[in-house]
């Protein structure tokens, strides 16, 4: 879902971190995979307090945004979703791929296509208004993209959004270890991103650095390390020190 705000974030009482809300609660007895298992099979029909949402404000991450736009926020709200809840709303026909309005292509069941995005904006505005109370009555526009939306742009499969899922095979397999190796299967083509190390959006930025540092050889390895240890371990030395200043000083009688 995405969700223009109206606000500065302290009005809003938002900020860069993101919030994840898991499916556990004491109605489930606190069992987040069962509430998981739940929530796939059924979104529309578990309790709204057991929605898996990641909720993120991708403005608040902008350092130019507030010049640009004091007034306005954004948000975004991520929800797993599987595709069979969406396939019988596929467009009529062949579509062309990229294109600039596909909520607008022609359907079967439009008005139940609507009615189900509908839904889904009510539940994550719900969750939205929960964990951010001060953005009730500052929402200007929503705008809820679905499997159907990715797959129109991505081409992925299924409307699959988030790379590869991470199976035991990944890391144990021979020949699935082989094919997300870095190292291309043409002469001279290297891979980065998450699919060949780990997802997630910090693990896909580092692929970037393994990456660049597998092509450069082994002493930019090393070269890497020293300055890593170089630049952290002041900070880690004063760290430490400083817990151990804390603990040692006398009790305030």
């Amino acid at each position: 879902g995405n969700i223009t705000l109206r606000g500065t974030a302290e009005e809003l009482g938002i900020s860069s971190a993101n919030t994840w809300v898991q499916p556990s609660s004491a109605v489930n007895g606190f069992d987040a995979v069962r509430g998981i298992d739940d929530f796939m099979s059924a979104p529309l029909a578990v309790d709204p307090s057991h929605c898996a949402f990641g909720i993120t404000f991708p403005s608040c991450k902008d350092r130019a945004h507030e010049a640009r736009h004091p007034d306005l926020n954004c948000c975004q709200i991520l929800a797993p979703a599987e595709w069979s809840h969406f396939e019988r709303h596929q467009p009529l026909g062949d579509q062309p791929a990229a294109r600039h309005t596909p909520p607008h292509a022609d359907r079967e069941h439009e008005a139940q296509y609507a009615q189900l995005k509908s839904r889904w904006a009510e539940r994550m505005l719900a969750a939205l208004h929960k964990h951010y109370p001060q953005t009730e009555g500052r929402v200007v526009a929503v705008d809820i993209s679905t499997p159907l939306t990715i797959e129109n742009y991505l081409r992925s499969g299924k409307g699959a959004a988030i790379g590869l899922d991470v199976t035991p095979a990944r890391f144990v397999d021979e020949d699935e270890v082989a094919a997300l190796d870095m190292r291309g299967p043409v002469d001279g083509l290297w891979l980065c991103g998450q699919d060949v190390l780990m997802c997630g959006q910090v693990l896909a930025a580092a692929s970037g650095t393994i990456c660049a540092l597998r092509m450069l050889g082994p002493l930019a390895w090393l070269r890497f390390a020293f300055r890593a240890v170089r630049l952290l371990a002041p900070a880690a030395v004063a760290s430490i020190w400083g817990e151990r200043k804390w603990a040692l000083r006398p009790a305030s009688l």
